[in-house]
C-alpha cells in the first residue's frame, strides 16, 4: 500500500506528497511551495502548524505487502 496523495496549504507554503507503484518500487514526490522568504512573528503559531503537518505528511510509511 503507498500513502495516499494529500496536501496543506498555509499563507506562506503548501506541501503536497503523491506515491504511486512502478513494478516493484514506490515513487513518492514530497513538493513544497513557498511565498514567503521570511515569516512574520504575527504568523509564528501557523508556521508551526505548517512544519507539524510537513512532518506528518513526509513521516508516512509505504507498507509492502507479499501477494
Amino acid at each position: 500500500m503507498v500513502p495516499k496523495a494529500d496536501s496543506a496549504f498555509y499563507t506562506f507554503a503548501d506541501i503536497a506528497v503523491n506515491s504511486r507503484r512502478q513494478g516493484d518500487s514506490v515513487a513518492v514526490a514530497v513538493t513544497h511551495a513557498y511565498r514567503a522568504y521570511a515569516v512574520d512573528t504575527s504568523q509564528f503559531a501557523e508556521f508551526e502548524a505548517f512544519r507539524s503537518r510537513a512532518r506528518e505528511l513526509t513521516d508516512q510509511y509505504v507498507k509492502l505487502i507479499v501477494k
